[in-house]
Formats: C-alpha cells, sequence, structure tokens
C-alpha cells in the first residue's frame, strides 16, 4: 500500500511541477513583453524636463511664458507675452536652431489689451519636440 501511495505521491508532485513549469513560462513570457512596452514608452515618450528647460532658458528679455498646453504627443502650445511681436519672432527662430526642437509654428501674436506698453503682445507658438 505505501509503494501504491508514493507512485500516487510522485505522481501528482510531477503535475504539480508541470503545472508551475507552465505558469514561470508564462510569467517570464509577460515579464519579457512588459519590459519591451517599457522601452518602447521610454523611446516614444522622452522626458518633459530638457525639453521645459530649453523653453523657459530660450526666452529672450521682456518675454514670458505664461501657459504651455499639450496639442499631441510631442506638440505643445507655448503662450506668453513679449514686449514687441519682433520678440515673438526672435523667440521662435531660436527654439528652431536649439537640438530636441523638430518645428516651431506661430500661431497667434496679438496686441495685448488694457497695458500701457506700447507693441506689448500675447502670443502662442505651436513647438514641436
Amino acid at each position: 500500500a505505501t509503494l501504491q501511495q508514493n507512485s500516487q505521491s510522485v505522481s501528482s508532485l510531477l503535475t504539480e511541477v508541470e503545472r508551475l513549469q507552465q505558469q514561470i513560462t508564462t510569467v517570464a513570457t509577460q515579464s519579457q513583453q512588459l519590459q519591451a512596452d517599457a522601452e518602447r514608452v521610454e523611446r516614444d515618450n522622452p522626458s518633459l524636463a530638457p525639453f521645459l528647460i530649453t523653453l523657459t532658458t530660450t526666452l529672450p528679455p521682456r518675454m514670458r511664458i505664461t501657459g504651455i498646453v499639450a496639442n499631441g504627443p510631442n506638440r505643445f502650445l507655448v503662450k506668453g507675452e513679449a514686449g514687441s511681436d519682433a520678440l515673438v519672432i526672435e523667440y521662435a527662430n531660436a527654439l528652431k536652431l536649439k537640438p530636441g526642437i523638430r518645428a516651431v509654428t506661430p500661431s497667434s501674436v496679438q496686441q495685448l489689451p488694457g497695458t500701457d506698453t506700447p507693441g506689448a503682445v500675447t502670443w502662442t507658438l505651436e513647438v514641436e519636440r
């Protein structure tokens, strides 16, 4: 009777080992897929910090950013105020020369309402990283 019990015990252990091996294989496959997904996300979505630093450090004097809004996966509407429309063009041209900036398109430049500063404007640029 003990030999038969041992045989059944070994058989059930082997079945359990096979089941665990299948689970390990499944988990290993899922882990590889998640790692590949993480690498793809990291590659396709670079950190915003260098981009934001470029936007702010490139600003000429008498210009400020009032808002940044995502307008697509790698496109942003950058809004602000400037002492003149020429400053907006200067800023857009300077951004175009920066690494990590693919395109800069002026969306709007309008006279700043209710200001005593002649020539002051609000502006919006579409910036693609």
